[in-house]
């Protein structure tokens, strides 16, 4: 009969431990923030999504180098998931920082736009999206 007692202690305590390891990735989650972008082929335009917690503000920021916001909004707090296109055809050549912040969390991605126009008039650009 003690041997009884024994195993329903056990079963208690992993029970009660699977509780908590379940509540610490959950709390985790809520602070997650995860931030990806990709050019949209053969146009100046560029997709951002992102990932963030769920009842958690968060803003987004287009930045010169030199620091200068030429766009910035804040995201919808009940949102989990957000997307938005943004199109860069009136950005000057140079270097740019896609800001992404959630309470202390900022991620920054850079931008290069190199455009050229060759002889023949026909616009040869680049655009890079780095990290």
């Amino acid at each position: 009969m003690s041997g009884n007692i024994g195993t329903k202690s056990l079963l208690a305590g992993l029970l009660l431990l699977g509780s908590s390891v379940s509540f610490a990735q959950k709390s985790q989650y809520n602070n997650h923030l995860a931030v990806g972008m990709y050019q949209v082929k053969n146009v100046d335009k560029f997709c951002l999504l992102i990932e963030k917690g769920s009842k958690k503000s968060a803003s987004v920021q287009l930045l010169t180098e030199k620091g200068i916001e030429l766009y910035g909004s804040n995201l919808p707090k009940n949102s989990a998931k957000f997307s938005q296109k943004f199109d860069i055809t009136n950005l000057e050549n140079g270097r740019y920082i896609l800001r992404v912040k959630q309470g202390h969390q900022v991620i920054n991605k850079s931008i290069e736009l190199n455009r050229t126009l060759p002889k023949d008039l026909l616009s040869a650009r680049t655009v890079s999206l780095l990290d």
